[in-house]
């Protein structure tokens, strides 16, 4: 799998050098990361599959351990308040702290939560930080929502059944856009026909209902969506699953990313007006790679 980083909306450059801190050592995957920050506290968290969660203080120089209630697998906090913190469990069982993870007493797994699925993505707004939303990896039966939201940092999430019942999209990118001012209700999702991150094994998990591609769109903080199309140069019917969304954000210009993960190439395209339109990148990453969230 290749790392990249998005610099700016065209400029795609391999990942340089690093530095090993004394954080996470198990040989598992990190599957979550969160950076919190209020003046001039500031909170990194990291979830890390097979071993506890664990926060730094100090830009990444140590690393902490929170009392958290078991392997973790998502994390998310709230952007200027690093004491509100969302965590993910194995077996997709979320929980809340507001004292920045000395204690979790808050058990806020959906109610109508698919279960045994795991969550894919999970987001806390930064433009309205009252909003947050969780999106599954997977609803194969359509018995239950897989796209839920909060109006209330989290406390209770709530179904979205637009998703469920309209879209069916396995939900890889969730992006609610990250200032306050005029478009913090804006939220956009990245689907896929299948799943990017395992596809379905077998042809009856991939027939039971039809999935849906694409990039959607919320101007009200989630309430109500709008399919976004992507016509620039290149993309087909194959090429249209969403694997990860971004914002480039200038003092002049403000651009929506979106990897689209093809069936020959993956692709970048951007939208120079919130999703209205779209255009392709100059950038074609070629065939047989990897994108995920970035």
């Amino acid at each position: 799998m290749f790392v990249f980083t998005v610099l700016t909306t065209h400029t795609i450059l391999f990942a340089q050098s690093w530095t090993n801190t004394n954080g996470p050592k198990r040989k598992y995957p990190s599957l979550g990361l969160a950076i919190s920050k209020s003046g001039s506290t500031q909170k990194i968290w990291v979830a890390n599959d097979g071993e506890q969660l664990r926060y730094s203080s100090n830009a990444g120089t140590s690393w902490n351990t929170a009392n958290f209630l078991g392997a973790p697998v998502q994390v998310a906090c709230q952007k200027n308040n690093p004491n509100i913190v969302l965590g993910v469990r194995w077996l997709a069982y979320i929980h809340r702290t507001v004292n920045g993870g000395s204690t979790w007493p808050d058990d806020v797994t959906p109610q109508f939560a698919p279960n045994g699925n795991v969550v894919q993505t999970l987001e806390i707004s930064s433009g309205d930080t009252s909003l947050a939303f969780i999106g599954y990896e997977k609803v194969s039966d359509g018995s239950a929502a897989n796209f839920f939201r909060s109006t209330n940092n989290g406390e209770r999430f709530d179904p979205n059944y637009y998703f469920r019942d309209e879209v069916r999209t396995y939900i890889n990118a969730i992006l609610p856009y990250p200032q306050s001012g005029s478009y913090q209700n804006y939220v956009w999702v990245g689907g896929s026909q299948d799943d990017i991150v395992e596809p379905p094994k077998t042809d009856d998990e991939e027939s039971v209902t039809i999935k849906s591609k694409g990039i959607w769109r919320s101007t009200d903080g989630g309430l109500y969506w709008q399919r976004q199309s992507i016509n620039g140069s290149g993309l087909s019917s194959s090429n249209s699953n969403i694997s990860a969304l971004a914002l480039s954000i200038k003092a002049t210009s403000t651009h929506l990313l979106a990897a689209i993960k093809g069936t020959s190439a993956a692709k970048i395209y951007y939208s120079s007006n919130l999703g209205t339109s779209w255009d392709m990148s100059s950038n074609d990453m070629g065939s047989g790679i990897e994108i995920g969230q970035f």
